[in-house]
């Protein structure tokens, strides 16, 4: 720049030369031509003196100069304008001294090129370059000078500011700890910033220009992989970034990050390289302790028994531990997107995604339960909770969610039975209030009959006729009384496991035709048919207990004829593979779906009205059930049709003890008038009305009775006379039953002791036989029951 406006002040001088002289040619009068002159000088842009070097005094300031210097120093001597005017400091903020002032320096002859001054004038502050120049005589005219100030305020004010940003930016470089390098491809000398040094652990001057020095702190491990990436750059002109190790000077490992690029233009050979370099080593430092910490959180998650997953902001999961791989049998990508809706059952799906989209709508925690398939084909319940983590709290952006799948089905199941169990039990608990309000009115409605009636016959008065008829009502509601009591003590029995089942010969065709008559007549009485039919050969005798097998089919065709209203009942019998099954089937009011469910549940009736309207337990299917089962049968509801009937099938185990046939020789109770004359019997018991009862069915059979009231005059009595059958009640005051039984015993006592209990169970069967008792009769006593007992042990 110095060098073109020196050429500028030359060429100007050049042209004030030739303005002079022409100028002078053509004016005669030479005022006019110094004003013209003048004019011109003062429309040039640039500020300057004119100096006369004889006179030592400025001779003309242009406009230019009087306005940076706020006043015309004109023919004023030169030293008149410092210091009083104007203040000149060099570079150094020195102030210039009068002698050293470049007018001064002008006119001794020396030459000023673009030096620099600040000038401090009553207009301001300008930082300026001063050049000079010689104008020569001409025309009458002394020898002189020009003086040129360029202002560069506005230059030197840039320049400060690129100062302070290049400061700045090596500050902050330094600060950044960043290290730049460059590469001359054509003589592949580099240049590398301290910091690099520093990264390096190179020592001052260590470095001489070539790259070996650098690629020679490169780790081993890393020196192919760098010049690889290095050279594909160098030859494409692609970005270099790349993460090494270097070896420092110390000897510690530290790990750098690398970028480069071409600079210039790619098209031309001499192009160069550059890049920088920051030390990372803290960084991967810190990367790698986070990789250990995600290593053993992957590891704890993958022994957890939940499943554990991560998704981004959309929802799209990106992580599974192995309880996942395990359960479902998939890989990491077939789970990607929405790709794991296909594992949800497919009832569950809706739901699932509904509360799904809406979490990731609102960013509000998700749970939802629903049916993973497992890898086998089964599904099992979960349930799914999540929560996202935001990376600003206040904006709620979301970062991630996080969640777990926790299998519950045990428990969802466990939830479910128990609450089943507990409707159940509600059911049950009904079932038995109403079932005791039942039998409240069933037991109390013959006692109440009973008592009454009772009370009637002890009035006078009564002819035959009435009496009789009392005593049938009295008879009745007392066997309706027994057969509530029998099927409660039974069903006890059944649930406690000590129902007494005897398994002994009895003619089957006499049983079925006794049992089929008195049906007969129950079912001609409600004006219905009743029908019996054998469909296969019945064997003559089986072995079975005919007590429970007769109450079995008691209870089944007794239900029957008492639900049917018109129409028929008909009982089908056949004998197959030593089991006997028996059809029972009736035109009656039938079931419906809903009430067979609850047709074998204890205490529960298909309808309560059933018990309003024909009275009964409600027992009967449960215990025939029970009594079947304990034959080692069955008992089935076959088909029912609401309005139309039913069909019950009953199966029973029953082995053949005489070939099939269809005719038999009754065998007839023991009952006849004066068979047990003469025999003496010993009864023991304390409740006088059972001592009356008894003493009247022994009496009128021809038996010689006497009474006991407890086992200690029992023992003595039966010690004291030759009685031929003892009866003994268990449980009596002074002494009971086992304990008299026991001493009788132990003294040698050998006849037949036959127990009398209301216990019906079978631990006392066995506790009475372990005793010494020789056998078990339970209270209420029949006459038939009691006979027959007496005649076995007389044979």
């Amino acid at each position: 720049m110095l060098s073109l406006f020196s050429m500028g002040l030359t060429s100007f001088v050049q042209r004030l030369k030739f303005l002079f002289s022409s100028r002078s040619a053509m004016d005669e009068n030479r005022d006019e031509g110094q004003l013209w002159l003048t004019k011109a000088l003062d429309l040039l842009p640039k500020p300057f003196f004119l100096v006369n070097y004889e006179q030592k005094r400025i001779t003309f300031t242009n406009v230019a100069a009087r306005r940076m210097l706020g006043v015309d120093y004109s023919t004023q001597d030169i030293a008149d304008i410092y210091p009083k005017k104007l203040s000149i400091f060099d570079t150094h903020g020195n102030l210039v001294p009068r002698e050293d002032l470049p007018t001064a320096r002008v006119i001794r002859g020396e030459v000023v090129d673009g030096e620099e001054f600040l000038l401090v004038t009553s207009t301001g502050r300008y930082n300026i370059r001063i050049f000079s120049g010689k104008i020569p005589p001409m025309y009458g005219r002394a020898a002189g000078g020009i003086i040129f100030f360029q202002d560069i305020t506005a230059l030197k004010e840039t320049e400060a500011n690129l100062l302070r940003t290049q400061s700045d930016l090596n500050e902050a470089v330094e600060n950044a700890m960043v290290g730049f390098w460059s590469v001359d491809k054509r003589s592949m000398k580099a240049t590398i910033s301290e910091q690099i040094e520093k990264q390096l652990g190179l020592l001052p001057n260590e470095f001489n220009g070539a790259m070996e020095s650098v690629v020679s702190r490169i780790h081993p491990e890393d020196v192919e992989r760098v010049s690889e990436a290095l050279q594909k750059s160098m030859e494409t002109g692609s970005l270099y970034h790349i993460e090494y190790r270097v070896i420092h000077r110390d000897g510690t490992i530290r790990w750098i990050e690398a970028k480069s690029g071409i600079t210039g233009d790619k098209n031309i050979d001499d192009h160069r390289f550059a890049g920088t370099t920051i030390d990372i080593t803290d960084r991967m430092e810190a990367r790698r302790r986070l990789e250990a910490s995600e290593q053993e959180l992957r590891l704890l998650a993958d022994f957890m028994p939940q499943i554990v997953w991560s998704a981004h902001p959309s929802g799209e999961f990106d992580y599974f531990n192995k309880v996942w791989f395990d359960y479902s049998g998939s890989d990491l990508n077939s789970n990607k997107g929405d790709r794991w809706i296909q594992f949800v059952h497919p009832e569950d799906v809706p739901q699932t995604i509904m509360l799904w989209t809406r979490a990731l709508e609102t960013n509000e925690p998700y749970e939802n339960e629903f049916r993973l398939r497992h890898h086998s084909g089964e599904y099992r319940w979960f349930v799914a909770r999540a929560r996202p983590i935001f990376k600003d709290e206040t904006k709620r952006e979301v970062k991630k969610w996080y969640g777990t799948n926790t299998d519950i089905h045990d428990q969802k199941i466990l939830t479910e039975k128990l609450e089943e169990a507990r409707i159940s039990a509600d059911r049950a608990n009904s079932a038995k209030s109403q079932f005791l309000a039942n039998m409240s009115h069933e037991i109390r409605t013959p006692l109440g009959a009973i008592i009454g009636f009772s009370e009637l016959i002890k009035e006078n008065g009564l002819g035959r006729k009435e009496r009789e008829e009392f005593i049938s009502v009295i008879e009745r509601n007392s066997s309706q009384l027994l057969r509530i009591i029998d099927d409660i003590l039974d069903l006890s029995k059944v649930e406690a496991g000590l129902m007494l089942i005897e398994n002994i010969a009895f003619s089957f065709p006499e049983m079925l035709t006794d049992f089929s008559s008195l049906m007969g007549y129950k079912a001609q009485a409600k004006g219905i048919q009743f029908n019996s039919k054998v469909i296969s050969p019945l064997p003559l005798s089986i072995v079975s207990d005919p007590t429970r097998l007769r109450q079995i089919l008691m209870n089944v065709v007794g239900n029957a004829i008492k639900f049917t209203d018109k129409g028929f009942v008909e009982l089908r019998v056949k004998f197959e593979d030593n089991f006997l099954e028996f059809e029972i089937e009736d035109s009656g009011r039938g079931i419906s779906e809903e009430q067979a469910k609850v047709l074998f549940q204890p205490f529960t009736q298909a309808d309560a009205s059933t018990t309003r309207k024909y009275g009964g337990t409600g027992l009967g299917l449960v215990l025939t059930r029970s009594l079947a089962e304990a034959l080692e049968g069955t008992f089935e509801l076959k088909c029912s049709e609401l309005g139309r009937g039913s069909t019950f099938v009953v199966r029973v185990k029953a082995q053949a003890s005489v070939g099939l046939g269809f005719e038999t020789t009754p065998s007839r109770s023991v009952t006849s008038s004066g068979q047990f004359a003469g025999l003496r019997v010993l009864i023991v018991e304390d409740s006088p009305d059972n001592q009356a009862l008894i003493s009247i069915y022994l009496s009128r059979a021809g038996a010689i009775v006497d009474i006991a009231s407890d086992g200690a005059q029992g023992c003595e009595m039966a010690t004291s006379a030759d009685y031929e059958i003892v009866l003994m009640d268990v449980q009596m005051p002074v002494m009971d039953g086992i304990t008299a039984v026991q001493l009788l015993r132990k003294g040698g006592y050998e006849k037949p002791i036959i127990a009398l209990t209301a216990h019906a169970m079978k631990e006392e069967r066995t506790r009475c036989l372990a005793a010494g008792f020789s056998e078990f009769l339970t209270k209420p006593l029949t006459r038939e029951e009691l006979m027959n007992m007496i005649q076995s042990f007389l044979k």
